[in-house]
């Protein structure tokens, strides 16, 4: 599971500081390395997944101006939350996988928004800021079945087991054999 994670963070991280700037919409970019940390705790073997999520944001702490720790706390909240619900969806669907980065991404945006517009009150408005941060949740919302589709498929290559269609109870779905 750590080699593909490593290799996933590579490229994800690359993505996140050479690409993003460039395909930003009004200022909002979209945030590939918390794509990265919500699919791993969705998917993760035990905890695996609130540690891949706390790594992806040490790699965007060592790659921002960010003080060192802020995105790393932010994604380890944003994967315990993950980890805390996804006994209770169906995470082979990528439609659960959009909710949950909507949910998450618009959490961490707004934290760090509020980070922000309390660090540097004078930088710019705070509704400004608050509007980026939930275009970049929306953003990095659309883009899930670009990125988890792909390794939704390719799980096994990951070292990650493919979820069932069960749900946390062991049922399968009415309709289903």
């Amino acid at each position: 599971m750590w080699l593909g994670f490593a290799v996933l963070a590579f490229l994800g991280i690359c993505v996140q500081t050479a690409l993003a700037p460039q395909v930003e919409i009004l200022t909002a970019r979209p945030d590939v390395m918390l794509l990265l940390a919500v699919f791993y705790a969705l998917h993760g073997r035990g905890y695996d997944g609130l540690l891949v999520a706390w790594t992806c944001g040490i790699l965007v702490d060592l790659s921002s101006q960010a003080p060192l720790g802020l995105f790393a706390c932010v994604y380890a909240l944003a994967g315990m939350l993950v980890f805390a619900i996804r006994e209770a969806v169906f995470r082979d669907r990528l439609a659960t996988h959009a909710l949950v980065t909507l949910i998450c991404a618009a959490l961490s945006q707004l934290a760090l928004a509020g980070y922000v517009a309390w660090r540097y009150p004078l930088a710019a408005s705070a509704h400004a800021v608050y509007l980026q941060a939930l275009a970049s949740a929306v953003y990095t919302t659309a883009l899930v079945p670009i990125v988890h589709g792909p390794l939704l498929r390719y799980h096994r290559l990951l070292g990650l087991r493919r979820p069932t269609e069960s749900d946390a109870r062991g049922r399968r779905p009415r309709g289903t054999v």
